[in-house]
């Protein structure tokens, strides 16, 4: 049997060893979303006010989405190094803004007859950086996902957390503010994302702190292998923070009627998306805390 996300990460924040969740950081997580929650900084509606996203008209939409999240994956560059960008973005956004590049300059990437047979050059063109000489890491992974997706379109392990299959859900969701075809009835099964930077937030918070010895890997750092306990642990516990957080919130929406909020209104993946938002915006503040390093495309 292999357990979901949410099982998941109750388990290995139960066995966790070098990863431990701090209820004080949790509920002060908690707090931060409930003032989100009144200023609209946690809504639904943010997805699509990004410029580099599409709008639950554009009849791509959903195309859109699925490339990206196929390519969204490991973005992070050796300390020191020159990051990959476009027009000026990094990480996330520079990848949105190669796609919408590529779609201005009429390349059909949005279609799975074309990337189910794209090439190595032709995807190093698409995803061309504002310096020639920084690529986009894992280039020839990222080739093999297009053409592996894109034929699927044209099956062990104990524990999963599903991160890009659960971000591609996630996103369709977000971009069509739960309605049409974003109307998913169960969405509250998903949990968040297990990426390498909302731990970096949660560590931020106090609501998890690594063990001594992982905190000098990560500080010196130390690349992990994909898969060890460490990596698997921080991304488990992390999941279990936002769990934590949901149901942190919940209490208090019951407690506090006059709060005028309701458990509709927020969810993980909204959670999530604060959370990221809330990385970029203090990257400064956040700087001196160490992300964990993976080379992979599950991230």
């Amino acid at each position: 049997m292999v357990l979901g996300p949410r099982e998941s990460a109750k388990l290995i924040s139960r066995l966790s060893k070098n990863v431990f969740i701090e209820d004080e950081g949790v509920k002060e997580i908690a707090c931060k979303v409930l003032e989100g929650l009144k200023s609209k900084a946690v809504s639904v509606d943010n997805f699509s006010q990004n410029e580099l996203h599409p709008k639950p008209d554009d009849p791509k939409a959903i195309d859109w989405i699925f490339v990206v999240d196929t390519l969204n994956f490991c973005f992070w560059s050796p300390k020191g190094a020159a990051k990959w960008s476009v027009n000026g973005h990094t990480g996330y956004f520079a990848l949105c803004a190669a796609i919408k590049r590529a779609i201005d300059d009429g390349k059909p990437i949005y279609d799975s007859n074309f990337y189910s047979r794209i090439t190595k050059d032709e995807l190093k063109t698409i995803l061309r950086g504002d310096d020639d000489a920084c690529e986009i890491p894992l280039i020839e992974e990222r080739v093999k996902n297009l053409q592996q997706v894109g034929n699927v379109l044209k099956e062990k392990y104990k524990v999963s957390f599903y991160k890009r299959a659960q971000i591609l859900i996630g996103d369709v969701w977000a971009c069509f503010r739960g309605e049409g075809i974003g109307a998913f009835h169960d969405i509250d099964k998903i949990t968040m994302f297990a990426d390498y930077r909302i731990p970096q937030v949660l560590a931020h918070f106090g609501a998890m702190r690594y063990s001594n010895t992982l905190l000098s890997a990560l500080q010196l750092d130390t690349e992990l292998t994909e898969g060890c306990a460490e990596e698997v642990e921080i991304r488990g516990c992390s999941i279990e923070v936002i769990e934590r957080v949901v149901n942190e919130l919940n209490a208090t929406i019951t407690q506090y009627p006059a709060l005028g909020l309701k458990k509709s209104d927020f969810n993980s993946i909204l959670i999530d998306h604060f959370l990221w938002d809330y990385r970029k915006y203090h990257s400064s503040e956040l700087e001196s805390i160490p992300f964990h390093k993976v080379r992979t495309i599950f991230y």
